[in-house]
């Protein structure tokens, strides 16, 4: 598209917000004749191309351009599909996230089985975080109930409105259900 409309990849993108923008607000006029030849030509293309429209594709195909370069070159090459690089992407550390692309790529796994590895690597994370030393989880509570003084104290919480001093309050709140020294783990 972007060679075909002679744009950069951000004003091709930008062209694919603005429809969508026109389309939830039908009642503004657009009146962009250099606008309306570019969807056009857009509309040409995913008519030739037939398998998208170009709302789909906006929804469901460009956030692929957002993500990890190693995954967006994964999929350009053909060594996976999009739905199993939007799982993988999701893994945040990345070291984990390339040896599960790595994985997926060699042993060809199934957007189920990458499911059940993330699953199965989440379990493990959490595992790992409940088992913190005694020092560790002091050294949390301390970090917690300092920030939470700091917080109570600064003009930043007075300056909130009432409904947002309240979801900050909860917070706390939940933060200190989870850190408290007699919750058991």
């Amino acid at each position: 598209m972007s060679k075909r409309l002679q744009l950069q990849e951000t004003q091709v993108i930008a062209l694919f917000q603005r429809h969508a923008y026109l389309q939830q607000n039908i009642d503004i006029q657009n009146t962009d004749a250099e606008f309306s030849q570019h969807w056009q030509t857009i509309e040409q293309l995913f008519e030739v191309i037939g398998k998208f429209t170009p709302d789909s594709f906006r929804v469901n195909r460009l956030p692929l351009l957002n993500l990890p370069e190693p995954i967006l070159a994964a999929v350009s090459q053909g060594q996976l599909e999009y739905s199993k690089a939007r799982l993988i992407a999701r893994v945040k550390d990345e070291s984990i996230q390339g040896r599960l692309l790595q994985q997926a790529i060699d042993e060809g796994l199934s957007q189920a089985q990458i499911q059940q590895t993330i699953q199965q690597l989440n379990q493990q994370l959490d595992q790992q975080s409940r088992s913190k030393t005694p020092a560790q989880l002091h050294q949390i509570q301390t970090r917690a109930t300092g920030i939470a003084k700091t917080l109570k104290k600064s003009q930043v919480l007075a300056s909130l409105s009432k409904r947002d001093q309240a979801k900050v309050e909860k917070l706390l709140d939940q933060l200190w259900e989870i850190i408290s020294p007699e919750k058991e783990r």
